[in-house]
């Protein structure tokens, strides 16, 4: 009867310790895959600085250059729709002079251009873009991407889906049964 007794115990730390490891490693998983994803994002954000601050600022400034009001704000336009930018703002001598979108997010990433127009072997400065990204949005993604690791090690370990095998021990319920 001892010996019965004692397999019990091992029985039952076997299962609690392939339980509590498979927690563990399914948070330590969801925990990097999160990291990753926000990496990744905060990434795709700072690409999209890049792209404003070496691709659409040339036209921009050239457009700020001609004082094409039209031309300005629908570039404006166009650039607040990558993903996770919200605001653009053209200041001229510190004054907002066009802007686009508006700042929703708490915590956010900015980045600043100046523009310079090249005439005549010099630089002249025209202005400055602003650029701000919201990380609100990005931190909402992130919340809907995760998993809830105790629903997650419970479905991942057979016991915890209907119909699998359940494991009991004498005078206690069935683990895993319904």
């Amino acid at each position: 009867m001892a010996v019965h007794i004692i397999k019990n115990r091992i029985a039952r730390r076997l299962v609690l310790s392939v339980l509590l490891a498979s927690f563990a490693i399914t948070l330590a998983t969801t925990a990097l895959q999160l990291r990753n994803d926000y990496i990744t994002s905060v990434k795709q954000i700072e690409d999209n600085f890049h792209f404003i601050g070496s691709d659409a600022l040339g036209s921009l400034v050239e457009s700020v250059w001609v004082m094409n009001r039209k031309q300005i704000q629908l570039q404006l336009e166009g650039l607040v729709n990558l993903p996770d930018i919200e605001h653009l703002v053209i200041l001229v001598d510190g004054q907002a002079a066009w802007q686009a979108g508006q700042q929703t997010s708490a915590e956010v990433l900015t980045a600043s251009f100046p523009l310079l127009h090249r005439y005549r072997d010099q630089h002249m400065p025209l202005g400055e873009l602003k650029v701000t990204a919201g990380l609100d949005k990005l931190y909402a993604r992130l919340w809907e991407r995760r998993k809830d690791p105790a629903g997650q090690c419970l479905r991942d370990f057979p016991c915890g889906r209907p119909g699998a095998v359940s494991i009991s021990f004498p005078g206690q319920p069935a683990f895993g049964a319904n």
